[in-house]
């Protein structure tokens, strides 16, 4: 497990980063992504699914990866006592995290990475149908920093309005 905190080494608010199915915590993409996160202020936790560690070239069944990463979030809510926790990755990292906030894990929101919101070529059925939905929050999720409501990519091409769901807990 890595943690890469902002500069001013203050964290208020952390990331905690899950790869996809074919990389690891130190990937390009995962790197970038992290540098840029915590360019921008955020704390960030990236980690190795158990099977990456192992040097199997297949993921672990879902549940495996979901108690791995929810390891991981005990962990960095212990650790680092963040007052806002967000979870999320690339693709594969990002549907766990997914899952996770639909069983009802204690975060502030969800950040998914190059995790397509509907199948190729069915943009009528959209993933989030499919699954129990997130509940809802009677109050606000915590606003990202300013400029982050409407995505980022590396290129600073602005992206669709992200729809913003509150996973917080019990």
């Amino acid at each position: 497990m890595a943690f890469d905190q902002p500069d001013d080494g203050v964290v208020r608010t952390v990331f905690v980063c899950g790869h996809g199915a074919g990389g690891n915590m130190q990937d390009r993409a995962i790197a970038a992504a992290g540098s840029e996160f915590v360019r921008r202020g955020l704390g960030v936790v990236r980690f190795n699914f158990l099977y990456t560690e192992k040097r199997s070239g297949r993921p672990d069944p879902m549940p495996l990866l979901k108690e791995c990463y929810s390891a991981v979030v005990a962990d960095a809510r212990q650790r680092l006592e963040p007052g806002v926790l967000i979870i999320g990755g690339r693709s594969m990292g990002g549907r766990v995290a997914s899952m996770l906030a639909a069983d009802g894990i204690e975060c502030a929101g969800l950040l998914l990475l190059a995790y397509p919101l509907h199948p190729p070529k069915d943009n009528q059925n959209p993933r989030a149908r499919r699954r129990k939905p997130y509940r809802e929050h009677p109050q606000p999720a915590n606003e990202p920093p300013s400029g982050w409501e409407h995505g980022w990519s590396a290129s600073g091409r602005r992206h669709e309005p992200v729809r913003r769901r509150c996973c917080r807990g019990k």
